[in-house]
């Protein structure tokens, strides 16, 4: 069976090696955009303002940050107290 491949031609160890870290780098940017979208989208797809609506997106916010910790979904007072 042939499978159809966008990586380029390796023959050493290292290059194998060098493209799996950039393919691992990759990987990273593209869960750290992800959450990004997905801590926006619980921003702006929530229903009618109420003072409960916003106690439980800050808890999803929390929980969003400490599942994935990354310096673009960490919560807003959080950031605040980094940098005054």
């Amino acid at each position: 069976m042939n499978a159809k491949v966008d990586a380029p031609p390796m023959e050493t160890v290292e290059e194998i090696e060098q493209y799996l870290d950039e393919l691992d780098a990759l990987a990273k940017q593209y869960g750290e955009a992800v959450s990004a979208l997905v801590v926006a989208a619980a921003d702006r797809l929530s229903p009618a303002e109420s003072i409960r609506n916003r106690r439980d997106r800050r808890a999803a916010r929390h929980r969003l940050a400490e599942r994935f910790p990354s310096p673009m979904n960490r919560p807003q007072s959080v950031l605040e107290l980094e940098n005054p």
